[in-house]
């Protein structure tokens, strides 16, 4: 047994202990938990070794078996690309359980259950990523959306609960249908399930094969990704479900269509056609700044967040789409460089979504609620959660010196590169509009992360949160590894870079880097070195220059700092900055998009003196109400003629056994 069968073989040993093993503590509830937690942590070092190690030695690890027939083969295998996706699995399952720990307190049985679940969710999502076969693919991702799905309903049973988690698993399973018909056409055309036999098998398909191949790989991952109009299900699953949870599905599971996306894309259909790309940066615009628009407008934390990720998901669609571009046009560096954006924006988008839910979780175990409107100056009682908060949503924002800033760099990058190989003038107009439309959802990101900050963290403390403290050890090593990770992708990426060159240049051509410069593609193949770490260094001399250059001039100022005016009246937390008045603007400005209604009421203690007037206002987004409504009325109508079958009569639903078995012999005849 070699060293990856070991590290392997491990993390599968240690994830079903994790599972099975504290299930079976009833009475000692704290042994059950550390068991599931330890056994998850030792599983996620396991694969974190075996894929780093896979990914850096340019190695492939496979293996082989059966199951009752030979069709229902296990073949898993883990390349440069399984590999990637795997760091990611494992570092953020570490980090999760880590924090699970302090976050699920008290001698509960139902926690116990829950990390339990959380082990085989991580297995779910492994086995995603290294299945080698359809049907094995197929299993695992099924089995992750079942085992999701049970996780977010885990501490709600209403009514409304279970309306939203069900809209979660009818988007998950449209998505299933898609991929399931992509594997069977390429099942029809190959005659096997096997994805050795799939590898470029786009040379050698007709056109219209390949375009519904795409479409159907497009909707499918799309639908998990949530991109627009698909994302209807991530403000509901996010906002129900429990934070440690969440935090992994946001940061990890919508990763794995991210990694379907790039299998099916540039490895199984290798050619592709010049309107793919353009196709999915159209896709990914939309995505991203709806998504964006309806996340800083959102005033509870996990909605917010729930949306951005639809943003950021655009993101990776962009650079995906133009990945296809540059390579339509035989530009393999630059092809190369926009690949290696959708993987270092996948990376990054993992740590800060998982850092800003586990800081939402520290909150909502102080104050059991994330709304902003009961969140107030949170920074003077949990100041190391303040500094991990705005480490996040500077990364949200692309702000340097977070990994954030280099996602957008590079995307910025790829677009302005575009232009200079499109001769069509309608199509350089489409990326210079599209490069606008970038700096629009950036400059809404900014905005949120500032509203988001700013609101829970700065002013007045609510009273609510007097007594509040941070205590939590667990809580601070969680929180502390990801912003270190953020930093450190920020200020060296070229390491990052050195670590997925392998796996670049597998599709591509490796990319031009050395120890110290992150080397980006000019036009005419001309390249440039881009010194992150040196240029951040600069811009905080140049800052503490600044500073101490305005003291040296206006030392002799005198600074005075005084009580709010408040017209005579007791400065209370609700005068200030609500996070609805603070988007306001917004709200005028997109109000046709998002169908902004506004209502007043005005209570009159006197005739003409109100005593109180309350706003509120309501949106109605009119683009989902034209695409979902109709579709809903329609499965209705067409349930209600077909429910004729379920008479509840014995010799009819036998009937339809002996039919349904007539037809499945036919079909294997």
């Amino acid at each position: 047994m070699d060293f990856y069968q070991k590290l392997f073989l491990g993390n599968l040993i240690f994830t079903v202990i994790g599972f099975l093993v504290p299930l079976c503590f009833y009475q000692k509830l704290n042994g059950g938990k550390n068991i599931a937690v330890l056994s998850g942590v030792s599983a996620s070092l396991c694969g974190l070794i075996g894929a780093g190690a896979v990914l850096i030695n340019n190695e492939i690890f496979s293996y082989s078996g059966w199951i009752i027939i030979s069709i229902l083969n296990i073949v898993v295998k883990i390349d440069n690309l399984a590999a990637f996706f795997l760091l990611i699995v494992n570092f953020l399952s570490l980090i999760n359980f880590i924090f699970s720990q302090g976050y699920l307190k008290g001698q509960n049985y139902k926690n116990v259950v829950m990390l339990s679940l959380l082990n085989l969710f991580s297995l779910s999502l492994s086995g995603v990523i290294i299945a080698d076969n359809s049907l094995l693919f197929l299993l695992f991702w099924e089995m992750m959306a079942l085992i999701s799905f049970v996780l977010i309903m885990f501490e709600h049973q209403s009514t409304n609960a279970k309306l939203n988690s069900y809209i979660y698993l009818v988007i998950t399973h449209l998505g299933t249908a898609f991929i399931t018909c992509a594997f069977l056409l390429l099942y029809l055309k190959t005659g096997s399930i096997n994805f050795a036999d799939y590898k470029n098998l786009g040379q050698t398909l007709d056109g219209l094969t390949l375009n519904i191949l795409f479409i159907c790989a497009l909707i499918g991952f799309g639908a998990k990704l949530g991109i627009f109009p698909l994302h209807v299900w991530l403000p509901r699953a996010y906002g129900l479900g429990p934070i440690n949870v969440i935090a992994l599905m946001a940061s990890v599971m919508i990763k794995t269509a991210v990694y379907g996306l790039c299998r099916f894309y540039f490895d199984f259909l290798g050619n592709s056609f010049l309107w793919w790309g353009f196709f999915l940066v159209a896709s990914g615009i939309i995505s991203a700044l709806y998504g964006i628009l309806l996340a800083v407008l959102q005033n509870n934390i996990k909605r917010f967040l729930a949306y951005s990720s639809a943003e950021n998901m655009g993101i990776i669609l962009i650079s995906m789409g133009l990945a296809l571009i540059f390579k339509h046009f035989d530009q393999t560096a630059l092809a190369a460089l926009a690949f290696f954006t959708v993987l270092f924006h996948s990376f990054n988008h993992a740590l800060f979504k998982g850092l800003l839910f586990i800081c939402g979780g520290v909150i909502f175990t102080q104050l059991k609620s994330l709304e902003l409107s009961k969140l107030r100056g949170l920074n003077k009682k949990m100041p190391y959660t303040a500094i991990c908060f705005l480490a996040g949503v500077m990364s949200l924002a692309s702000l340097p010196p977070f990994a954030g800033f280099v996602s957008e760099w590079l995307l910025l990058q790829n677009l302005f590169q575009l232009l200079f190989y499109l001769t069509n003038p309608v199509l350089r107009l489409a990326v210079i509009f599209t490069l606008a439309l970038v700096l629009l959802v950036g400059g809404l990101a900014v905005i949120g992360a500032i509203k988001n900050f700013g609101v829970a963290f700065l002013g007045k403390t609510v009273a609510e949160a007097t007594e509040i403290t941070e205590k939590n050890q667990w809580f601070k090593v969680s929180q502390g590894l990801l912003v270190a990770s953020l930093l450190l992708l920020g200020l060296f990426p070229q390491y990052f870079m050195a670590v997925v060159n392998n796996l670049v240049a597998n599709y591509f051509v490796p990319l031009s880097h050395n120890s110290l410069f992150l080397t980006i593609p000019q036009q005419a193949g001309t390249l440039k070195d881009l010194n992150l770490a040196l240029i951040f260094g600069s811009l905080l001399l140049i800052s503490v220059l600044v500073v101490v250059l305005v003291r040296i001039l206006f030392n002799k100022s005198k600074v005075v700092i005084g009580e709010t005016w408040t017209c005579g009246f007791n400065y209370e937390e609700k005068m200030q900055y609500t996070a609805t008045s603070f988007t306001e603007p917004l709200l005028v400005i997109f109000k046709k998009i998002l169908g902004f209604e506004r209502k007043v009421d005005i209570s009159k203690e006197y005739e003409y003196y109100h005593k109180k007037i309350e706003h509120s206002f309501s949106l109605k987004v009119k683009l989902l109400q034209l695409l979902y409504l109709p579709l809903v009325k329609m499965s209705l109508q067409f349930f209600k003629k077909v429910r004729i079958i379920q008479n509840g009569k014995l010799r009819d639903y036998l009937s339809y056994m002996v039919i349904a078995l007539i037809v499945s012999l036919l079909m294997v005849w």
